[in-house]
C-alpha cells in the first residue's frame, strides 16, 4: 500500500463534495465528476481510521444538505455508501443508507425512501451493534418528527426507547422522551406530553444529567405556556435557564431566554421580553445559530406590532427575512411576510400589502403551510374588495373558505393536574416506601424473639386487619366508581341532547336518525381574524366566550339545539332531535334576536362585532359519531345550503333560501314576537339570484323587521 500525506484525503473529500454539489445543481453528471470519484477512491487507501473518518465526513455533509438540496445530499450519501461497501465499513453503510432514504423522502419519493431506511435497519440488525441500531431508530424518528409525520416518528422513537433502556443508555433515553413529548405537544395531547416529560425529568434528575434536565424542563414549560398557565411556564423556564447557566451551555441559555421572552410577551411585559430576545440573539450570533436568529427577529417584530409601532415592526420583519434567506428557514420568511403585509394593510398602502401577501403565498405553498395561506387569501380578498375588484375579491374569498374548511380540527380536551401532582409527590412516595421497608425489617427482627403463641396471635391479628383494610378499600373504590359513573352521565348530558344521551347510557351504539323537517342556522362573525389581530389571546378567547354564551342563551330560550362551534362560526338547529311544527319560526326568532343583540354589541376591549347569518330548512340526518369523544352532528343538503347562505351573505344581514321563505309563507307565520315590543312582524326582502358555491344560481331572501 502506497501512503500519501495525511492532509491529502481531506482535500480530496472536499473536492468531491464541491464537485458533486455543483453537478447536481446543474442537473449534469460530467465525466470530470466520475473521474474525480475514481481518483478519490484510490486515494482513500491511506489508513482504515482515516478512511472511516472521511466517510463520516461525507455523510455529515450529506446530512447538512438534506433539507435544502436533497439531490446533492443523495449523491454524496451514495458515494459514501459505495466507499463503505468497498472498505467493509458497516457504520458507514448504515448512515449512508439512512441519508439516502431521507433525501428521497424530502423529494416526496416515499416508497423509495422508506426502502432505503428499511435496508439501513436491516444492516444495523445484521451488524449486531445494538447501540447503532437504537441510534438509527432515534434518528429516523427525529427526521419524521421534523417532517410533520408524528405517527411514523412515534413508532421509531418508542422502539428506540426500549433499546436504550436495555442498553442502560439513560441519557439517550431522556432525549428520546423529550422528542416524544414534543410530538404530543404539537398534537395538543398535553396530558400525554406531561406524563412522558415528567418521567424523563425524574430519570435525568436521578442520574444528574444537567443539560437534559434543562431541556426537559423547557419542554414542560412549553406545555404550561400552551395551556396559558404562565406561572408554571415561567417556573420551569427559569429552572431550565439556571441549570443551563451553571453548565455554561450557550445554545441552551439562548433557548431558555427565548422561551421566557415568549411568556413575558403573553403577559404584556414587552420590555422584559425584548431584553431577553436581544440577549438570545447576541448569543446565537456567537454560536452561529442563524436559523434561530430569524425566528427571534419575527418575535421582536410581533412585539412591536402588538404595540402598534409599525416602523420598528417592519424593521425587524425585514431583518427576519434577510436572516431566514441566509439560513434557508422559509417558515420564518412566510411569517415575516404576512405580518409585514398586515401592517401595510393597516396603513392603507394596498399595493405594498398585496405584494407581501402574494410573496407569502408563494413561499407557504413550497412548505405546504395552509395555515398561513388561508390568512393571505383572506387579506387579498379584503384588499380587492376595497379596490372595487369584486371578482378577484370573491375569488380569494372562495379560496379562503376552502382552505379554512380543510384545516379545521376539533379542539382536544386534556387533563394535566393529575400528572403534576404525581410528579411533585414522587420523592415523598419513595421516602415513605423506604421507611416502610425499614419498619418491616424491625418488626421481623422483633417477631423472631417471640414465643410461638405470640407469633400466632400476631398473625391472626394481622390477617384480621388486612381483611378489614381490604374491605374498607373495596368500599371506598366502589363509592369512587359510583361517583365517577355519575360524573360521566352528567358530562354526557352536558355535551349531547338529553334524549340522545339517554339512548347512549341505555346501551344504544349506532345512533342515526332521519328528520324530514328541520331548520339550520349558521352565525359567523365577519372579519373576526382581522379584528383579533393584535389583541392578546386572553382577550380574544374571552370575547368569543361572551358572544357564544349569548348565542347559547338565545338558542335555549327558543328550544333550539346547539350543534357545534367552528372557529368563530356557530351552528344550531331546530326540529331535532325532537320534531316540532314551528321549527322555521323558532330559528327565525333566534336569528332576529341575535341580530338585534349584536347590532350595538361592543367587546370589553372596544371592538364592534358584525355578523353574517344563514338559514335553510328541509330534511337532515342526525347522529352520534366517535367512541371515546362523542359528538352529535348533522349532515345533508340543508346543512350545506345553510352554511353557503352564511358564506355568501351580506354583513349585518340574515340570508335564507327560497324554501325557507316558502315554509314560513305556507304556515302563514306572522312572527309576532312576544319577547320584544320593538318587533311586530318579520318581512322577507328579495335579494335575487346569486351564485352559490356548489349549488349554482339560487334565489335568496333577506329577513328583516
Amino acid at each position: 500500500m502506497k501512503f500519501k500525506p495525511k492532509y491529502l484525503i481531506e482535500l480530496l473529500i472536499i473536492t468531491a463534495i464541491l464537485s458533486v454539489d455543483f453537478s447536481f445543481a446543474l442537473g449534469q453528471k460530467s465525466k470530470k465528476s466520475q473521474n474525480l470519484k475514481q481518483d478519490t477512491k484510490s486515494q482513500l487507501q491511506i489508513s482504515q481510521k482515516t478512511n472511516f473518518h472521511s466517510i463520516n465526513n461525507l455523510n455529515k455533509e450529506a446530512h447538512g444538505l438534506l433539507k435544502h438540496n436533497p439531490d446533492s445530499a443523495y449523491n454524496l450519501a451514495h458515494f459514501a455508501y459505495d466507499l463503505s461497501v468497498e472498505l467493509n465499513y458497516p457504520e458507514g453503510k448504515i448512515n449512508s443508507l439512512k441519508n439516502m432514504g431521507f433525501a428521497k423522502i424530502n423529494k416526496n419519493q416515499f416508497k423509495t425512501g422508506n426502502a432505503f431506511l428499511q435496508n439501513a435497519l436491516n444492516e444495523a440488525k445484521i451488524s449486531s451493534y445494538k447501540m447503532i441500531d437504537a441510534s438509527l431508530k432515534f434518528d429516523i424518528g427525529v427526521f419524521f418528527k421534523e417532517s410533520s409525520n408524528p405517527e411514523q416518528a412515534l413508532t421509531y422513537l418508542k422502539a428506540a426507547i426500549v433499546q436504550f433502556d436495555i442498553l442502560k443508555a439513560y441519557k439517550r433515553k431522556v432525549m428520546t422522551i423529550s422528542n416524544i413529548g414534543s410530538i404530543y405537544i404539537d398534537l395538543g395531547a398535553y396530558a400525554l406530553a406531561l406524563e412522558q416529560l415528567y418521567g424523563g425529568l425524574k430519570i435525568a434528575e436521578d442520574n444528574k444529567f444537567k443539560l437534559e434536565i434543562s431541556i426537559i424542563s423547557t419542554d414542560i414549560g412549553i406545555v404550561y405556556h400552551r395551556q396559558e398557565d404562565y406561572q408554571y411556564a415561567e417556573k420551569y423556564f427559569d429552572k431550565a435557564l439556571k441549570i443551563a447557566q451553571s453548565i455554561n451551555d450557550t445554545n441552551q441559555i439562548a433557548m431558555c431566554l427565548t422561551n421566557l421572552a415568549v411568556v413575558y410577551s403573553s403577559q404584556l411585559k414587552f420590555k422584559d421580553a425584548l431584553s431577553n430576545y436581544f440577549h438570545a440573539i447576541s448569543l446565537y450570533k456567537k454560536t452561529g445559530g442563524k436559523d434561530k436568529i430569524s425566528t427571534l427577529y419575527v418575535n421582536v417584530g410581533k412585539n412591536f406590532l402588538e404595540r402598534n409601532d409599525y416602523v420598528q415592526a417592519l424593521k425587524f420583519y425585514n431583518k427576519a427575512v434577510e436572516s431566514a434567506f441566509e439560513s434557508g428557514k422559509k417558515e420564518d420568511i412566510v411569517v415575516a411576510l404576512i405580518y409585514s403585509g398586515e401592517i401595510y394593510l393597516r396603513l392603507k398602502q394596498y399595493d405594498s400589502a398585496e405584494s407581501f401577501f402574494n410573496r407569502c403565498i408563494n413561499y407557504a405553498k413550497e412548505l405546504n403551510a395552509g395555515y398561513w395561506i388561508q390568512y393571505a387569501y383572506s387579506y387579498l380578498s379584503q384588499i380587492n374588495e376595497i379596490k372595487g375588484d369584486f371578482k378577484s375579491a370573491y375569488h380569494y374569498s372562495t379560496l379562503y373558505s376552502d382552505m379554512r374548511d380543510s384545516l379545521y380540527n376539533q379542539d382536544k380536551i386534556n387533563e394535566i393536574s393529575r400528572i403534576e401532582i404525581k410528579y411533585e409527590n414522587a420523592k415523598t412516595v419513595e421516602k415513605a416506601k423506604a421507611e416502610r421497608k425499614t419498619l418491616i425489617i424491625i418488626l421481623i427482627s422483633v417477631c423472631i424473639g417471640f414465643l410461638l403463641l405470640s407469633v400466632l396471635a400476631f398473625v391472626v391479628f394481622h390477617l384480621y386487619n388486612v381483611k378489614k383494610r381490604s374491605n374498607s378499600e373495596l368500599a371506598m373504590k366502589n363509592d369512587l366508581l359510583s361517583k365517577e359513573q355519575e360524573k360521566s352521565h352528567n358530562l354526557l348530558l352536558n355535551i349531547l341532547p338529553e334524549t340522545i344521551a339517554v339512548r347512549l347510557i341505555e346501551g344504544e351504539t349506532n345512533i342515526a336518525d332521519s328528520h324530514d323537517a328541520a331548520s339550520v342556522i349558521f352565525i359567523d362573525i365577519a372579519e373576526f381574524t382581522k379584528m383579533s389581530t393584535g389583541c392578546s389571546p386572553q382577550a380574544m378567547v374571552k370575547d368569543l366566550n361572551n358572544i357564544f354564551t349569548l348565542y347559547d342563551k338565545i338558542s335555549a330560550k327558543y328550544g333550539i339545539e346547539k350543534i357545534k362551534t367552528i372557529g368563530d362560526c356557530y351552528m344550531a338547529a331546530s326540529g331535532i332531535p325532537l320534531a316540532r311544527d314551528d321549527h322555521a319560526e323558532a330559528i327565525a326568532c333566534v336569528a332576529i334576536e341575535v341580530s338585534d343583540a349584536l347590532s350595538n354589541y361592543v367587546s370589553e376591549i372596544g371592538m364592534e362585532f358584525r355578523f353574517r347569518i344563514g338559514l335553510d330548512c328541509g330534511p337532515v340526518v342526525a347522529g352520534v359519531i366517535g367512541e371515546q369523544k362523542f359528538i352529535y352532528d348533522l349532515w345533508g343538503d340543508t346543512v350545506n345550503t345553510a352554511s353557503r347562505m352564511q358564506d355568501s351573505g351580506m354583513i349585518g344581514k340574515i340570508q335564507c333560501t327560497d324554501r325557507f321563505k316558502n315554509k314560513c309563507d305556507l304556515e302563514n307565520v306572522k312572527f309576532s314576537l312576544s319577547w320584544s315590543h320593538k318587533y311586530q312582524e318579520i318581512q322577507f326582502v328579495e335579494r335575487g339570484e346569486i351564485e352559490i358555491k356548489g349549488k349554482g344560481l339560487m334565489k335568496t331572501w333577506l329577513l328583516e323587521c
